[in-house]
């Protein structure tokens, strides 16, 4: 079985595209990867010198939130770094989708929508990961 850790941006209704990325991880590695997930929020605690207990990217990118304090660029290119090495060490599949916004609500508009189950976003997003995990 697999389980997927999804995430997402862009679905606020200002955004011209949404954006969900998901890491699947085989259930025989998920205790392993959950331990490994709070080892790397450590690690990078360590680097921000402050806690940290979970990532928000749209914060994080342009040094705002609680990545504003003191944190310089070199600093946050580094824990970038550190993230995806993270994800490269681990060998799990990712899925990235993005979606069109305004292409998106014409496509519902005019009914070209295949499955109703698809006229919302985030269902939109799920089957694609599904898709990708089929795919991938």
């Amino acid at each position: 079985m697999k389980f997927c850790y999804c995430d997402e941006t862009g679905t606020d209704g200002t955004s011209p595209h949404a954006l969900m990325c998901g890491i699947i991880v085989d259930s025989h590695r998920m205790h392993k990867t959950k331990q490994h997930w709070a080892d790397l929020l450590d690690r990078l605690s360590d680097l921000a010198n402050h806690r940290i207990e979970e990532l928000h990217t749209r914060e994080f990118y342009p040094g705002n939130g609680v990545w504003r304090k003191g944190l310089r660029g070199d600093k946050r290119a580094e824990i970038i770094d550190t993230i995806l090495d993270w994800l490269i060490d681990r060998s799990h599949k990712a899925v990235l989708v993005c979606v069109n916004v305004k292409a998106y609500e014409r496509s519902k508009q005019t009914k070209s929508v295949v499955y109703p189950e698809l006229e919302r976003l985030s269902n939109s997003f799920s089957v694609k990961v599904k898709l990708g995990d089929v795919i991938g």
